[in-house]
């Protein structure tokens, strides 16, 4: 197969139904960004899973009103160079 059909599976989830995702399944998500390369493989960056929906309710107008924001049972954010 090649990398452009393998690409094609890829779709952007629009909307959410709000049901959360299982621990095991989290951590293993947040496992596979951990171990995904780098540059020179510092992994420069934290993770802050939020799930608070007071919180998720502040970030949604920063995110341009999208409602996957509130939608979503967890949100990760990536931030750069905070080791």
């Amino acid at each position: 197969m090649s990398l452009t059909t393998a690409l094609h599976w890829r779709y952007a989830t629009k909307r959410m139904s709000g049901s959360g995702i299982p621990k095991e399944k989290q951590d293993i998500i947040l496992n596979a960004i951990s171990l995904a390369p780098t540059s020179y493989g510092l992994q420069p960056f934290s993770i802050f899973v939020i799930e608070d929906k007071d919180i998720l309710e502040k970030i949604k107008p920063i995110a341009m009103g999208q409602p996957q924001i509130t939608e979503a049972s967890a949100l990760l954010v990536l931030l750069p160079g905070t080791m």
